[in-house]
């Protein structure tokens, strides 16, 4: 049980919402009655252990996989009853970077999108192939994977969506391909209204952008609030020590982690800081430094402690 819990935040008109979600493959339950808020025009960082259910969430957004039971509310639209016109606002980056193994060049490829989508703005089209070094002559089927994920982040931006789904983006991109992505993705978000939903395993590009974020484990959302409010909750202690030193108790659940010195205990703690410094304290420890953990590794730290949402 933490000491201080973060309310959810209140969403009058989310952009997306999931009620009671729940999908089983066979036995197995990969969402269990997933209750998702995403505020219109929020970065929202999706966070979870490989398993927890996101890209399968993601792809009940699209409309790719149907629910058990529950449904989902995407721009007021219900993507099981209106698939195309949910997905003509989406912009879609799939956990697997692959294309179709067909003979198609890039390029043509690139048409049938340009044609597909109303929005599609085939100067910006440009810009993008440009800067992320697409080669439009390559048959999909002869694409590398960064390629294919390169060709993928055109398709989700080029028709301007009012919603971005990123499904581990980054995967298959090399260092420079990776930044110049999130470069594009930053200047994009700058100069369109967009709502962003990004599951990733690299917390450190995505948490420099996220305002929001949830926690999904096990099918279940664990947690969901604004990004600065969850860093006003968790801090690193540095704690001085003697032999008289007796680890406070009263921390129990809400220690995310403990680095132990011979005579400094390195602490991330969850709740306020006045209690935390009265329980080391008590316990014969003095505290010598307290620091706001950087977005990342608190989300990091949060994901390593099961329960941590209490």
């Amino acid at each position: 049980m933490m000491a201080n819990r973060i309310p959810p935040f209140v969403v009058d008109r989310p952009a997306v919402a999931t009620h009671d979600l729940t999908k089983r493959w066979g036995m197995q339950v990969v969402l269990d009655r997933a209750e998702m808020r995403v505020p219109r025009g929020a970065f929202y960082l999706l966070a979870g252990a490989n398993g927890a259910g996101k890209s399968t969430l993601l792809r009940i957004l699209m409309d790719l996989v149907r629910p058990n039971a529950g449904r989902a509310d995407v721009l007021g639209i219900d993507p099981q009853r209106a698939a195309a016109t949910a997905r003509a606002s989406i912009g879609y980056v799939p956990a697997n970077p692959s294309l179709p193994p067909n003979r198609l060049a890039l390029a043509r490829k690139l048409e049938y999108l340009a044609a597909h989508y109303m929005a599609w703005d085939a100067a910006y089209a440009t810009e993008l192939l440009q800067a992320l070094s697409v080669p439009l002559q390559r048959p999909a089927r002869s694409s590398t994977p960064s390629e294919a994920q390169r060709f993928r982040w055109v398709a989700a931006l080029a028709h301007r969506p009012p919603l971005l789904l990123l499904d581990e983006p980054f995967a298959g991109l090399d260092d420079a391909s990776r930044d110049t992505a999130l470069a594009l993705l930053t200047d994009h978000l700058a100069t369109i209204d967009t709502t962003v939903i990004l599951a990733t395993h690299d917390l450190g590009a995505a948490a420099s952008l996220a305002d929001h974020f949830g926690i999904l484990r096990e099918g279940r959302f664990e947690m969901q609030a604004r990004l600065d409010t969850l860093l006003e909750h968790i801090h690193r202690y540095r704690v001085a020590i003697d032999g008289g030193w007796q680890p406070p108790s009263a921390l129990g659940q809400a220690t995310l982690t403990r680095t132990d010195g011979e005579r400094e205990i390195e602490w991330i703690v969850w709740g306020p800081q006045a209690w935390a410094a009265e329980a080391f304290r008590a316990g014969g420890g003095t505290v010598t430094d307290v620091e706001t953990l950087p977005a990342a590794e608190a989300l990091r730290a949060v994901l390593r402690k099961k329960g941590s949402a209490g």
